[in-house]
């Protein structure tokens, strides 16, 4: 199990800002748009760092970022033959998979084969 580091964190109270405190006291007071770049620059530095983060999801929930808020589109790639899944975060903003053809015919048979799982689900759950 991780610790966090020594740093607390708190939006104030009209939700226009997040101050960030270390154990001396100092503080730092950052827009959301000041936010979105840190967390997009600790992202991408992380991305280097070892160990890697695993290839499937974690068991434990709270080890991942989870939404339900259904904003999404799908959209070519303006920069390869792909196709571009885009997804919103309301923490981390809009994440875009770009998936080429032979991936888009994987997920396509992957969310097949899960809604016919989930169908089994429901009906066995009515039983």
């Amino acid at each position: 199990m991780s610790t966090l580091p020594p740093i607390d964190v708190a939006v104030s109270d009209d939700g226009s800002h997040m101050e960030l405190r270390d154990r001396s006291g100092a503080v730092s007071r950052l827009s959301a748009e000041q936010v979105d770049a840190l967390v997009r620059d600790i992202a991408r530095r992380r991305a280097g760092m070892r160990p890697v983060q695993p290839a499937e999801p974690p068991l434990d929930r709270d080890q991942i970022h989870t939404a339900d808020n259904l904003l999404w589109t799908v959209q070519p790639s303006p920069r390869q033959p792909a196709v571009e899944i885009c997804v919103q975060h309301p923490g981390l903003g809009w994440l875009i998979l770009s998936l080429s053809r032979a991936q888009v015919e994987d997920l396509t048979a992957s969310l097949a084969f899960s809604s016919h799982e989930m169908m089994g689900f429901q009906m066995r759950s009515r039983d």
